[in-house]
């Protein structure tokens, strides 16, 4: 997409948003794609380094979202009974908080064990894969051809296991990284709505 498609779509999308300044936001996306391409960008590379336009009406959305201002509604305060529920319940929740992270923290550790466990079988087959095709070879040296063909064969089916075995340990590992980043971004908002 290039810089005046982003910009005639951003403006269309940004009038459906109440009290969005549509004017503003076009010039800064356009200020911003106008210093990438300064900076050497392509047009293109500009506006896909920006996002889409869904994230971006996305963001302005959130950002334009009324708020209500601090003097308006007072805080509720919490009871004295309500505290000291709280208080004298902390042992219970605070034990079943712990608890829960510390079997979410357990099974992450144990899909990323099975994950490395698996680049360990990679490593080994390969390993004993080379090994054996030496043994086979010296074998055969010795005239040993029956035994020295059988080592060699056993040789070549490891390194075939290897290769299966090493594409699912990738799949594996792609699939961990992307449970991490997940867990991640989860934890990331989960902190980000308490400070707000």
């Amino acid at each position: 997409m290039n810089k005046q498609e982003f910009i005639s779509t951003l403006r269309k999308r940004l009038k459906l948003i109440a009290g969005c300044d549509v004017d503003e936001r076009i010039s800064f996306y356009s200020e911003i794609i106008d210093d990438k391409i300064e900076e050497g960008m392509s047009e293109e590379e500009a506006v896909a380094q920006i996002g889409t336009v869904d994230e971006v009406v996305e963001q302005i959305a959130c950002d334009a979202a009324p708020t209500k201002p601090a003097g308006d509604t007072p805080k509720r305060k919490r009871s004295t009974l309500e505290i000291t529920l709280l208080v004298i319940g902390s042992p219970v929740w605070g034990a079943l908080l712990i608890s829960f992270f510390a079997v979410v923290y357990a099974l992450w550790v144990t899909l990323w064990a099975v994950a490395v466990t698996l680049w360990a079988v990679v490593f080994s087959l390969c390993l004993s894969s080379i090994a054996v095709i030496i043994a086979g070879v010296a074998l055969l040296a010795l005239g040993e051809k029956g035994t020295g063909v059988l080592a060699i064969s056993a040789a070549l089916i490891c390194a075939g296991l290897a290769v299966f075995t090493c594409y699912g340990s990738l799949m594996a590992s792609k699939g961990m990284v992307a449970l991490t980043k997940l867990l991640g971004r989860t934890t990331k908002r989960c902190f980000k709505r308490r400070k707000s």
